[in-house]
């Protein structure tokens, strides 16, 4: 084999050399480069797919929150059923549950269900035993046909709530609960059943248990948020429950059915129906359709309001999408290497083509010195400028420049993006491919990065929205210490100096104006005085037109942010109007030293709306309070004279008993005193009579002014 190689021709040898020398270097740089650029894609899209499930996780939690707040207010008002007529606590309240219905369209139904005798003392007026009602109290409202309706049973039956878990599961944990999908209809008929769940909260006075309050969310809403779900054209996205059972799911004769049931060699591998009770978030990696393709499956929780039970939303990747851009720049690679040698092994063909006759004098001499140990030369000195010492300072720059190339593509795998690259001319197109390899990975890590700062912003806007939900949440009795958590929060969220926050009063129909409630300025709270007709300043034309105002170019006299050390005009002004469902409640006015970013404003103005919802509900509460209060004191003031004419019956009996036993000693004379007594006691009990009416249309003048402040809410 050796004789052979020595045959081959030195020409020949060289280029076999060099050819050689080169392919190893630039596979070496395709090797790193792939594996480098494979990883570190992998690890984007793994990272890019964990937030876009977490979007979606929080996307369903928002959903589920602003039904459960609906629910936990309800519950709270019916907490204070003792401030109200027994009579008419169930008229009442079936009001109040009507009137949620009514505010909104998204629940299928609301409901409530009490323990007996404790909204009054009235269940044996509305039992029924002969048909098993026990008179405890259940109001029930429902849509069908797209109206709502009233159930026609008003009590409950004792076996149903002693069984169903929608009422032993929150009183047995006495907190709130997610019941597990269930089918149900309205109407009792089979035909007209809804795939439905229901969110349940306890009505608790103290510890003791006295009833619960429902919600009723048909699963179509969210079968639909999992049917627009196409995460990279082939993700699959699930909701499950908490008992593992399919609330969402892309093939719909699924839903309902428990995940081990669809997917028992998964459940089996990683006891998946466990860790959803646990509330686990985790990632594993199963055969998905027993199709030999892997998949990544992505967990992410879904806690919702107080309660244990939380649902988690899935997505299934197949591996191969983690891995696509990564295939797809190896494939660049290798292109740009297979040119890159080839163009090389074309340039030293050439110039040994154009040496070689020159060197046949110089190939006899070596070939002399053939039996001489240059095994181990390196370098070859240059002595002079003839063409020997040209060709080997040829080669000592070669290989300079592959030793470079490849400190060059090491730096590159190092992660130094912007390492120099010195060419060896303007023609050396392995060092152009490498520069141009460099330039890709720079835009690579460019897009990286820019990505980086998107989820940054989302993240920053995320948890903004999660700070005040803890606040819009454990704020809800006074409208205007929320409103100073509101705007304290707001500017120190935003790094900002000053913060006012205006509400709509509209409780004089004639006259409606914006109300300054809540001020905060250099960390503290300001105590100011202030009411805006609507239309007037910018505070009013932002109310009017219902649209965010922002304005950079202030005039000097507009308003000043005053601290110790001085005044100053602001540099920009942001009016964000706070508006549910186009209904205006409030506007709130941000004056800052620097100008607001585009995702700032935005964030307030996601912000305003949930603003909005709970102003909207401390509202409602606060006049459901006044009215509750002024019953009490109308009830306490009938009591009153209700004593006072009960005293006034005793004396005047007392005084007619004293009479009577005169009369046995001076029955004769007496007659007419007498008579003139029983006039005065007949007079009295008619004027008893007449005030007992009075007191009467009273109440009913309170019931209908009730009834008008609760349509007007609506």
């Amino acid at each position: 084999m050796f004789k052979k190689l020595e045959l081959i021709s030195f020409k020949l040898k060289l280029v076999i050399l060099i050819g050689l020398f080169s392919f190893l270097v630039i596979l070496t740089l395709v090797i790193y480069s792939n594996y480098y650029v494979n990883n570190s894609m992998k690890a984007l899209e793994t990272t890019n797919t964990r937030n876009y499930v977490y979007g979606q996780a929080r996307f369903i939690k928002n959903e589920l929150d602003n039904s459960c707040d609906a629910a936990r207010t309800l519950a709270q008002s019916m907490q204070r059923y003792d401030l109200i007529p027994e009579r008419q606590r169930r008229t009442i309240f079936n009001s109040l549950i009507e009137g949620v219905l009514r505010a909104n369209p998204e629940f299928l139904s609301v409901w409530t269900a009490w323990e007996k005798h404790t909204i009054d003392n009235l269940d044996s007026i509305y039992a029924v035993p002969a048909l098993g009602y026990t008179g405890q109290y259940l109001g029930t409202y429902f849509r069908s046909g797209g109206q709502i309706k009233k159930e026609i049973n008003t009590s409950a039956k004792e076996t149903e709530l002693e069984t169903e878990d929608f009422y032993q599961l929150p009183k047995k944990k006495r907190t709130e609960c997610i019941i597990e999908p269930y089918y149900y209809s309205y109407s009792g008929k089979k035909n007209d059943e809804i795939l439905e769940t229901s969110l349940v909260i306890p009505v608790l006075r103290g510890s003791r248990f006295i009833g619960v309050v429902g919600i009723d969310i048909p699963l179509d809403y969210f079968q639909n948020i999992i049917d627009t779900s196409h995460y990279r054209k082939s993700g699959i996205s699930m909701l499950i429950s908490s008992e593992g059972n399919f609330v969402g799911h892309p093939v719909k004769v699924n839903i309902s059915k428990p995940f081990r049931d669809i997917y028992p060699k998964i459940e089996k591998q990683y006891n998946i129906t466990e860790r959803l009770k646990n509330g686990e978030r985790f990632e594993i990696l199963a055969d998905l359709n027993e199709t030999g393709q892997p998949y990544l499956l992505f967990f992410e929780p879904i806690p919702t309001g107080k309660s244990t039970m939380t649902w988690t939303y899935c997505l299934a990747l197949p591996i191969t999408k983690l891995t696509e851009a990564g295939d797809n720049n190896l494939f660049v690679i290798l292109i740009i290497g297979l040119i890159g040698f080839v163009v090389l092994l074309i340039i030293v063909w050439i110039i040994v083509n154009v040496i070689f006759d020159r060197l046949a004098q110089i190939i006899a001499n070596l070939r002399t010195m053939a039996v001489g140990n240059i095994s181990n030369l390196k370098y070859i000195p240059i002595t002079s400028k003839n063409e020997i010492d040209e060709i080997a300072n040829s080669i000592n720059t070669l290989v300079d420049g592959l030793k470079h190339s490849v400190d060059f593509a090491e730096e590159i795998g190092k992660g130094n993006l912007n390492t120099p690259y010195e060419l060896l001319s303007n023609k050396d197109l392995l060092g152009l491919s490498l520069i141009e390899m460099q330039k890709s990975l720079q835009r690579a890590n460019e897009e990286e990065q820019k990505r980086k700062d998107a989820d940054l912003l989302q993240n920053w806007a995320n948890r903004g929205i999660a700070r005040f939900a803890d606040i819009l949440r454990q704020n809800q009795n006074d409208i205007r210490e929320l409103g100073y958590k509101i705007i304290a929060q707001l500017v120190d969220y935003l790094n900002i100096k000053q913060g006012t926050l205006f509400i709509l009063n509209d409780e004089n129909r004639e006259e409606i104006f914006l109300e300054l409630i809540a001020a905060f300025a250099f960390d503290k709270r300001r105590y100011i005085k202030r009411q805006i007709m609507i239309n007037e300043g910018l505070v009013g034309t932002c109310a009017m037109e219902r649209k965010t105002v922002y304005l950079t170019d202030l005039p000097e006299d507009y308003t000043n942010i005053s601290s110790g050390l001085g005044s100053a005009t602001p540099k920009s002004l942001l009016l964000v109007p706070l508006k549910r469902e186009n209904e205006l409640l409030g506007v709130v006015e941000l004056a800052s030293f620097e100008f607001f970013k585009k995702h700032e404003i935005e964030f307030v103005e996601k912000i305003g709306e949930s603003i909005a919802s709970t102003l909207f509900s401390v509202k409602i509460n606060e006049r459901t309070t006044r009215l509750l209060e002024r019953a009490q004191e109308q009830q306490e003031a009938m009591a009153a004279q209700e004593e006072e004419m009960r005293q006034n019956m005793e004396e005047l009996q007392a005084t007619q008993e004293e009479m009577h036993r005169k009369t046995r000693d001076l029955e004769a004379s007496a007659a007419d005193e007498m008579e003139n007594l029983q006039s005065c006691f007949d007079a009295y009990k008619v004027e008893a009579i007449k005030k007992e009416e009075e007191l009467q249309n009273r109440i009913k003048e309170l019931e209908i002014e009730i009834n008008h402040l609760k349509n007007d809410d609506r």
